[in-house]
Order: structure tokens, then C-alpha cells, then sequence
């Protein structure tokens, strides 16, 4: 323990903590804690090869392999949390939490595997694989950025889409590439796949959209039946939950319940008031 760190105040607990660095005002405590931990500073690793291959400062890693390459200013705490995740300002807690994001950074995840395999900036992941992202190594990982995804398994196969919200149990659980969504509730939006610009409020609003775009959708079930249709607006509870159409707007409970798939004329729109 504490054999080669040489320079001010640091404290080593464990077989080769902190052994072969030169920084100052550190903490380890496992079995090759900080191992060669390079000239940073002022961080804490708690835990086997915690922080074993950082180079990084002001950072704390808390657990198993945990912030195993942490940058400056990251906080990791769980089994294996941040274990391939060099990027900087990064929070990730729990199980698998930012496992491989990689070199992105300022990103927080909560909850086990939330944000595993999201690999760039600015994205938010709470609950079980929530922004999971793709664990295929020929494939990996969700490069998607600016992303919300609150709740279990929300948001969780993203690929590349960007500047989502999905808040609740398997919000947008499909999505890959689509972007600019807005997902509320249970299951909104939960086969959305490259869909843009939708935005669902309520259980199972727009849940079969998968291509569909520029739809609005507030209630339960509102607009559930649609999948591939763009521009609806459904207001109400199941208003337009069972058809599939473009340019329609169907206010009221159960409007539009026998609705045919398209107007008569392609370009205009439809109104159903229940």
C-alpha cells in the first residue's frame, strides 16, 4: 500500500493503492485503488480497482471497478459505475450507471444500468435502464445527446436521437433515431422508433407511433392507434385511439372512434368533435 506516491497528504489503504503516482491530496482504500493514478489531485476511490486507471482530479469513485478511468470532476458509485467512461463532469450512480459512455461528458445517470452505454454529452438518465442505449459492440453504443429519460427502461435503445423527454415506465422504450419527441407518461411514445417532433401527454398516448411525426397527443391513450400518420392532434381521453392518419384533429372522448385512416382529400384536414 502507498509504496511509490510520493508527493503530500495523501492516505492508502490496500494491497498497490495509489502505488506508482505523484499527486497530492488523494484518498484509496481497496486493492489497487488509484493505482498509478498520475499527477492528479484532491479525489477519493473506495473500492477494488476503484479509479485504477485515472489520471483525473476532484473526482470520487465508490465501488467495484467503479470510475475505473474517471476524468476531472466526475462522481461514480456503484458496481462497475463509469467503468469505461473517461469524459469529464459526469455523475453516474448505481449498478452499470454510464458503464461506457466513453469520452462523453456532463451527463448524470441514476439507477442500475441507467446511461450504460450513452456514450455523449448533456443527457439525464433516472431508473433501471433508463437511456440503457445499445449494448452490440458492432453497433455501440447511443450517441445521442440532450436527452431526458425518467423512469424504467425510458428512453432505453436510443441510438442517435437527440433533444428527447421521455418521463415514465418505458417512455419511448423503442426510440433509436428519432428526435425532438416529448413523451409523458406510461408507456407515451413506446414504439417510436424514428418518429420527430411528437409530443405525447398521458398513458399510452401515441403509443404505436413508430414514424410518425409532428403529432400532438393529450389523454389517455390519445392517438394510440397511430403509427405512421403526421401533423394529428388528439385532445381527450382515447380521442383518435383507434385510427391511423395524417391531418386530423380529433378533440373529445373516443372522437374519431369510426374515423376512416385518411381525409378525402389528401392536403386537408379532418375535424372530429366528440
Amino acid at each position: 500500500a502507498y509504496k511509490y506516491a510520493t508527493v503530500g497528504e495523501n492516505v492508502a489503504v490496500g494491497v498497490s493503492a495509489l502505488e506508482g503516482g505523484s499527486g497530492s491530496y488523494r484518498t484509496a482504500i481497496g486493492n489497487y485503488a488509484l493505482y498509478e493514478p498520475g499527477t492528479g489531485t484532491k479525489s477519493i476511490a473506495v473500492g477494488y480497482q476503484a479509479a485504477r486507471g485515472s489520471s483525473g482530479s476532484y473526482f470520487v469513485a465508490l465501488g467495484y471497478n467503479a470510475g475505473y478511468m474517471a476524468a476531472d470532476k466526475t462522481t461514480f458509485a456503484g458496481y462497475e459505475a463509469g467503468r469505461y467512461t473517461s469524459g469529464a463532469d459526469n455523475v453516474g450512480v448505481g449498478f452499470w450507471a454510464l458503464y461506457k459512455s466513453s469520452t462523453g461528458k456532463e451527463s448524470t445517470a441514476v439507477g442500475a444500468y441507467a446511461g450504460a452505454y450513452a456514450t455523449s454529452d448533456h443527457n439525464v438518465a433516472v431508473g433501471y435502464k433508463a437511456l440503457y442505449g445499445v449494448a452490440d459492440q458492432s453497433v455501440c453504443c447511443d450517441s445521442g445527446s440532450n436527452n431526458v429519460a425518467v423512469g424504467f427502461e425510458a428512453l432505453k435503445v436510443n441510438s442517435e436521437g437527440y433533444l428527447n423527454v421521455a418521463i415514465g415506465s418505458q417512455s419511448m422504450t423503442s426510440n433509436t433515431t428519432g428526435a425532438g419527441n416529448a413523451a409523458l407518461g406510461y408507456q407515451s411514445l413506446l414504439d417510436n422508433t424514428t418518429g420527430t417532433d411528437n409530443t405525447a401527454i398521458g398513458n399510452i398516448a401515441l403509443w404505436d407511433n413508430t414514424t410518425g411525426k409532428d403529432n400532438v397527443a393529450l389523454g389517455y391513450n390519445a392517438g394510440g392507434a397511430n403509427s405512421t400518420g403526421d401533423e394529428n392532434t388528439y385532445l381527450g381521453y382515447e380521442a383518435g385511439h383507434n385510427v391511423n392518419g395524417s391531418k386530423k384533429v380529433y378533440i373529445g372522448r373516443d372522437s374519431g372512434a369510426n374515423a376512416t385512416s385518411s381525409p378525402s382529400v389528401k392536403s386537408a384536414f379532418a375535424l372530429f368533435i366528440h
